[in-house]
């Protein structure tokens, strides 16, 4: 009976750290990136080819300026969260009830990410190079001012939600409140020591 190679798994980031006005992670390999947060202009369910066609054209500019040695991933999370909205105590009597009428239902939020990525030029660690570096920051940059011209709300995530969204997206758990990593499984080997292996258990969050 054949048996099945054995991966360690990667960690999706190896370190994180504020610099030069940009939260960068980087990857095993030092590869850094960036992670814009941005509302999507196109309306869940929207039957306007118009709009598609638009942010279509936001997203090509975005991938045109960053060029070559660039990877740019679009990630849509939808999670079916509980609908609530804090209420002032001194709020009227109508105010009031219009949000207790709502509390709790169940609503599909969409949260849409942009993540910039300067890739690697060679197989191993890649070393620092000053202008490399800057022309990182630049492209950052210059994607922030094109969804700024475009009208598109976006945000980059401090240093403490990026670390967060990374655990949330090793967990498969973006549901407001506390998580817990639930889809790690532990299994022995007679052959070979315990293993912790990476089981995406839920695709739907």
């Amino acid at each position: 009976m054949a048996q099945t190679k054995k991966k360690v798994f990667d960690g999706l980031y190896a370190g994180l750290e504020e610099t030069d006005g940009n939260v960068v992670l980087f990857s095993a390999k030092g590869e850094p990136s960036v992670i814009f947060e941005m509302t999507n202009p196109v309306q869940q369910l929207c039957t306007d080819a118009g709009q598609y066609i638009r942010f279509q054209d936001v997203l090509s500019n975005v991938v045109q300026t960053l060029g070559e040695g660039y990877a740019l991933q679009k990630q849509d999370i939808l999670c079916k969260q509980a609908y609530h909205h804090d209420v002032p105590e001194d709020a009227e009597f109508l105010t009031r009830s219009y949000f207790n009428y709502f509390e709790g239902r169940e609503f599909t939020e969409i949260r849409t990410y942009l993540i910039v990525t300067q890739e690697a030029q060679r197989s191993q660690f890649v070393q620092y190079d000053p202008k490399t570096w800057l022309d990182f920051h630049t492209k950052v940059s210059k994607v922030d001012d094109i969804l700024t011209e475009r009208g598109i709300r976006h945000r980059k995530l401090s240093k403490a939600e990026a670390d967060e969204y990374c655990h949330r997206f090793m967990a498969f758990q973006f549901r407001h409140g506390a998580f817990s990593m639930t889809n790690f499984k532990l299994r022995t080997n007679t052959s070979e020591p315990a293993i912790a292996s990476f089981v995406p258990t839920r695709w739907w969050i």
